[in-house]
């Protein structure tokens, strides 16, 4: 199972058309009981990886003890961080290493030399941050367009916001935007099948990715491979490419990456 964690929709940056900011959210912090909620639900079920999101969760008041909890209560589980990276300097050294994956994302003249600094760190992928949609700009694609990414699309995971768990990323997002029918579930121990029941194409149609897998082969790399930077690391594309892959097929423990500390 891959879990998405938002622990917050606070930020330090604000993008016009950043997928939070779209939204119509209430959702400050996540709190301690909304982790034993997820925690309690977790249990005797595997969890290959858990991506820490927002927002910018550095801002979350007990990151440090959010990481630590995580490292302690899922050992054998695998920590990915999307941040903007202004706040990694801030971070002592064990709370970097315990991320498997950290992807920071780049915005010009905002975290320039932070993104070039955290490049060298073989756990580190640097994307870029002009590439956010406004999903009203999204067209509508057609049942037969939605055959093949509503299938395979990388980003489908569980995807926790306090106590709603949603079929993806940008599940919420669409639902609050669109007003689609409700497509997230309460975090509770069936929560997993409760999502396997939920018509995930209500979101898709309405998702930018899904008209980028909708597209060919060639474009599909392509919008891959501009999203990640080559001055900041030469391998960042082709290793970025095979954790999507990776983490759709549950197999994330097997990429070369740092190992936990």
């Amino acid at each position: 199972m891959n879990i998405e964690l938002d622990v917050t929709h606070r930020c330090n940056k604000h993008c016009p058309l950043c997928n939070q900011r779209v939204q119509f959210s209430d959702y400050d912090f996540l709190t301690w009981s909304q982790y034993d909620q997820l925690l309690s639900a977790l249990r005797g079920r595997r969890v290959t990886f858990l991506g820490l999101t927002g927002g910018e969760p550095l801002l979350h008041p007990h990151f440090e003890t959010l990481v630590r909890r995580l490292r302690s209560d899922l050992p054998r589980t695998r920590l990915t961080l999307a941040t903007n990276g202004s706040l990694l300097p801030t971070l002592p050294l064990d709370i970097i290493n315990a991320f498997s994956l950290i992807r920071i994302t780049w915005y010009p003249a905002f975290n320039d030399n932070i993104t070039r600094s955290y490049s060298a760190y073989p756990n580190v992928l640097v994307s870029d941050g002009r590439h956010f949609r406004d999903p009203s700009l999204v067209s509508r694609l057609s049942d037969r367009q939605l055959a093949w990414p509503a299938r395979h699309c990388s980003l489908q995971l569980c995807y926790v916001v306090g106590s709603a768990v949603y079929p993806c990323c940008h599940g919420r997002t669409i639902e609050q935007h669109w007003r689609t029918p409700s497509v997230h579930v309460p975090v509770t121990p069936d929560f997993p099948e409760s999502l396997r029941r939920v018509d995930i194409k209500a979101v898709c149609r309405h998702c930018y990715l899904a008209t980028i897998l909708a597209s060919s082969v060639d474009q599909r790399l392509r919008h891959y491979k501009d999203n990640c930077q080559e001055w900041a690391s030469d391998h960042a594309a082709p290793l970025w490419l095979l954790y999507l892959r990776c983490r759709r097929r549950h197999y994330i423990g097997k990429l070369h990456l740092t190992q936990d500390k």
